[in-house]
């Protein structure tokens, strides 16, 4: 078999393998939807990205936020979507084991406010 068919046989069993999978949506109903937790809420696009998760309950269960710096949790608590967020501890995010966690955090912040993840 030369490249050209490889190509012709392996891009037709991918088509097909995709082709015959159903869309994210029909795959969400019928699954669990994501528990998301949220790191930081200095980034512009956390309330934004919080804000999704709200507006998506089919897919997303939000766990809650922890802002480390109690100046900015003061600032958000009471704001937006923030104010209708659970705001925890640090503790109790991690005993919470969400499945994905959005980090939000100002980028010269980014490793010198959060912990150690392989912990």
């Amino acid at each position: 078999m030369n490249r050209r068919d490889f190509l012709k046989v392996g891009g037709a069993a991918v088509f097909t393998t995709v082709a015959s999978r159903p869309l994210f949506a029909a795959e969400a109903k019928t699954s669990r939807s994501l528990r998301v937790a949220q790191i930081g809420t200095e980034h512009s696009h956390g309330r934004a990205k919080w804000a999704t998760i709200l507006n998506f309950p089919e897919l997303f269960t939000p766990v809650g936020v922890w802002e480390p710096s109690a100046k900015l949790k003061a600032a958000a608590s009471g704001y937006g979507e923030y104010a209708r967020a659970r705001w925890l501890q640090e503790n109790e995010l991690w005993a919470a084991k969400p499945d994905a966690i959005l980090v939000e955090a100002d980028l010269p912040d980014l490793l010198t406010d959060l912990p150690f993840i392989g912990t």
